[in-house]
């Protein structure tokens, strides 16, 4: 049986410490986005339906966001330095998984 449990932690990626709402241990892997202004709390009800579709599934507070890292500096929020982290966040994602597209 799928594991549908949600749970937090954190994972470094790009230099940045970065709080990841987690939910599923299938073989395919989701990460979840969230605009702004919102938080990875927004995706907590598509989590468990995700799971159970066989996805392991990252809902991350991106940077700036929630207990993540907070840089200071106005050029730390450019899209380029934001796509570097969605990279590194499908990098550090647990072996074994594919990437669902």
């Amino acid at each position: 049986m799928t594991d549908t449990t949600i749970a937090t932690r954190f994972v470094d990626a790009n230099g940045l410490r970065f709080e990841v709402t987690e939910c599923g241990d299938g073989d395919g892997f989701a990460l979840c986005l969230h605009g702004f202004p919102e938080s990875a709390f927004s995706w907590r009800h598509q989590l468990p339906l995700l799971a159970r579709l066989g996805y392991r599934v990252w809902a991350p507070n991106l940077r700036g966001y929630g207990r993540s890292s907070r840089p200071t500096g106005v050029e730390d929020y450019r899209i380029d330095r934001l796509v570097d982290d969605v990279v590194g966040h499908c990098q550090v994602q647990p072996a074994g998984g594919r990437v669902a597209q």
